[in-house]
């Protein structure tokens, strides 16, 4: 099923057993997972903002653009991506990972950089690790 809707500032978007895909801005796509739940805060093609309440989302960003921002919040964290990335992030382990590109991630003061083949806990501290081999 195909269908072309635009979110609007404070709308959540939910899903059950499927999956959507969303595109943010030009070059930058976001696919949630079944099963989860997300809100649009800022839906502008230049400053995109984001929360993801429960679930899993993947976004990927194809192209670098300095024009355009996303800001997805996640448990109290905010992820900036502005880079060519392949990012996922699950709310079940809590944590981000960064595929390829990279994201900064920031909690209150602290603040960490996650580069490509890396991952983030989003626990009490913001610890940064290489991806286990599978």
């Amino acid at each position: 099923m195909s269908a072309q809707i635009q979110l609007k500032n404070g709308q959540h978007l939910r899903t059950e057993s499927g999956r959507v895909g969303i595109l943010l801005a030009p070059y930058m796509f976001l696919w949630l997972d079944g099963n989860s739940h997300l809100q649009i805060n800022n839906n502008a093609l230049t400053d995109t903002r984001l929360t993801l309440i429960k679930g899993s989302a993947l976004i990927e960003i194809i192209e670098d653009s300095k024009k355009n921002r996303i800001e997805i919040e996640i448990s109290g964290n905010c992820v900036h991506l502005d880079k060519e990335l392949v990012y996922r992030s699950d709310l079940g382990p809590n944590r981000v990972t960064v595929h390829s590109g990279e994201a900064i991630v920031t909690r209150g003061t602290r603040k960490a950089l996650v580069k490509g083949g890396k991952r983030i806990d989003l626990q009490d501290k913001l610890d940064v690790r290489k991806l286990d081999k599978e």
